[in-house]
């Protein structure tokens, strides 16, 4: 039977105190202007590539949105960072991190409006209703839930900052990195087919390889395209 992880003593109150603390940096951040931000960034890009070549690679889609965005991604680097450090550690998911998570991603959407706030909303409603279906299933199947509650919310957290498709593909990115690694282990006599992984690592880097390459976006645009929708 699952037993949810229990956080050790000062954890929640560590954590809370490291997220009021990224909120402020965070504000921080967006107080400065976001030209210095770009010239910055075209100054790394013309001592690393050269002053030819230097205004073709800022001119693309890439790098230009990063001199914009910046500061969203960095929150949900620190973020999943937390995430990830606490989950290889005591093997949890801070509610503490993933819930104000939620919260700052919706608020980030709707400051910087990259994805739409109808996406980011759904983002976390159907990844978390999907992923407590799927761990419904599991444990009716197997008699255990398969992944932690804390996955679930670390899903709708990831929806609030990717909006609803690169929070899908996130997810199955994760999943499939996930397998290999286990895959991996079992071959390699380190893991056997019952114990399971912690998945938390994954989905954040899933969630990371997302935001880098939207390949929800991408595979949405393949398939109007294709279909003609």
């Amino acid at each position: 039977m699952y037993q949810p992880h229990r956080s050790p003593p000062g954890a929640k109150t560590a954590l809370i105190l490291n997220v009021i603390g990224l909120s402020a940096s965070v504000l921080t951040l967006l107080m400065m202007d976001p030209e210095k931000v770009r010239d910055r960034l075209l100054g790394l890009i013309n001592f690393a590539f050269g002053q030819g070549s230097s205004s073709a690679v800022a001119l693309t889609p890439v790098f230009s949105r990063y001199s914009e965005m910046w500061p969203v991604y960095l929150t949900l680097f620190a973020f999943l960072t937390t995430i990830t450090y606490y989950e290889f550690k005591e093997e949890i998911i801070p509610n503490a991190v993933t819930i104000p998570g939620m919260a700052v991603g919706l608020g980030m959407v709707a400051g910087f409006r990259y994805v739409s706030l109808i996406s980011s909303i759904s983002g976390v409603l159907v990844g978390m209703s999907a992923l407590a279906v799927i761990g419904h299933l599991y444990m009716r199947s197997k008699g255990n839930l398969g992944f932690g509650l804390g996955v679930i919310k670390m899903q709708g957290m990831v929806g609030a900052f990717l909006g609803i498709r690169n929070s899908i593909a996130a997810f199955f990115v994760g999943a499939l990195l996930a397998s290999g690694y286990g895959v991996t282990q079992i071959v390699r006599g380190r893991r056997d087919m019952q114990q399971l992984i912690e998945f938390g690592p994954f989905l954040g880097l899933g969630a990371l390889i997302c935001t880098l390459i939207p390949l929800g976006d991408l595979y949405w645009s393949f398939l109007r395209k294709k279909w003609g929708f």
